[in-house]
């Protein structure tokens, strides 16, 4: 049997209590070329590969979500900052590696010069 497939532009169930809401039509191509690229490169001792959780994967593409076309900052980040608070134990750990990456290799183009 086979896992239902992930709609990622469907709103999850159980979003954050206090959240920014997202500009209209965001590109979150961003997001998702750091989860693609994260499951590919990161490995852990248990397992072949890493598959980010569901709730990873909409906290990744909404922190890194940019102005589409046609807005005046098109393809810039919509937050230049990001805060978020979670409890023990629930994989900031790994966001936080995912984020790294993301910064060493996929934000190289738009670094201050």
């Amino acid at each position: 049997m086979s896992a239902p497939a992930l709609d990622v532009d469907a709103p999850p169930v159980w979003l954050p209590g206090t959240y920014t809401r997202p500009v209209e039509n965001p590109d979150y191509s961003e997001g998702d070329r750091l989860i693609k690229l994260a499951e590919a490169v990161f490995r852990f001792e248990q397992s072949d590969e890493m598959r980010l959780d569901e709730w990873q994967k909409w906290l990744v593409r909404e922190v890194l979500q940019k102005y589409p076309a046609g807005h005046e900052l098109a393809g810039e980040l919509v937050y230049k900052q990001v805060v978020v608070s979670m409890g023990r134990q629930n994989g900031k750990t790994v966001l936080g590696a995912v984020f790294a990456l993301y910064g060493l290799i996929l934000m190289i183009p738009r670094a201050p010069r």
